[in-house]
């Protein structure tokens, strides 16, 4: 299934689709309520487009992709893919005004499309499927994906060094390099640093059994929305690579 996928994988993030022809309640009922993971979003309605000449009803989600692209690139990632245009779209296959979105979901759980007059047609809502309350938005979790595939990629250039005190040092001088650069671009919310983030990677994450084992474990805490109030992750860097640990999840 793609939401197991995306999930083992961690470093990928489902756009999912309503089913053709069904209004948001029964999007609601039917599919929301029986996913589960937190690398996912769902979108409502399908969207008309043309092609050659005809107007063809097509799922939304290559659309989507398009809005999370632009925004990933004129902002960053960690801005949420939602009040934006969606481009090369002529219609809805189901409009909605305002009531009827909170009416049929109350909890706007679902990412829905709608048309606003002079406004065009945007997408209204950056939700994920998750239940857990830390990655309930899509900017949210797509940021700490982003940096756990940054740790990725610098972590393959230590894999082999030995296991020491030094190594545990450049890894915390690296990644609060990053983070760093992540409070600086926006990324992360307060006055200071010290109230954007703040990291660990010495003997009180890294025991000596870990240590013997081959793994390093990075704790850091990131506060995306709210200054000192941080969503904590660990990055165990291992034989097998890196991995993310969040809020319940055993290391």
């Amino acid at each position: 299934m793609v939401l197991d996928h995306c999930d083992q994988a961690a470093n990928r993030f489902a756009i999912l689709d309503s089913l053709r022809g069904g209004g948001l309640r029964d999007a609601l009922e039917a599919q929301w309520r029986e996913l589960t993971g937190k690398n996912a979003a769902l979108y409502f309605p399908w969207v008309w487009v043309a092609d050659q000449g005809k107007n063809r009803l097509v799922p939304a989600c290559g659309h989507i992709a398009g809005v999370y692209a632009r925004t990933d690139a004129q902002s960053g990632v960690y801005k949420a893919p939602a009040n934006e245009v969606v481009e090369g779209v002529l219609d809805l296959e189901t409009s909605l005004t305002s009531l009827e979105q909170t009416e049929s979901d109350p909890q706007c759980v679902i990412n829905c499309l709608r048309a606003f007059p002079g406004r065009g047609i945007r997408v209204w809502g950056a939700r994920t499927v998750s239940g857990q309350p830390e990655w309930q938005y899509v900017n949210i979790r797509r940021l700490f994906l982003t940096v756990a595939r940054w740790a990725e990629e610098f972590m393959a250039d230590v894999v082999m060094e030995p296991n020491t005190t030094q190594l545990q040092g450049r890894i915390r001088r690296e990644v609060n390099d990053y983070l760093y650069k992540l409070f600086c671009q926006g990324a992360l919310q307060g006055a200071s640093p010290e109230e954007a983030y703040y990291l660990k990677c010495d003997s009180r994450t890294t025991s000596p059994t870990d240590r013997e084992e081959g793994r390093v474990i990075v704790e850091m805490g990131l506060a995306p929305v709210v200054p000192n109030e941080f969503i904590v992750v660990r990055l165990i860097h291992g034989a097998g690579g890196v991995t993310m640990a969040g809020p319940g999840e055993p290391a």
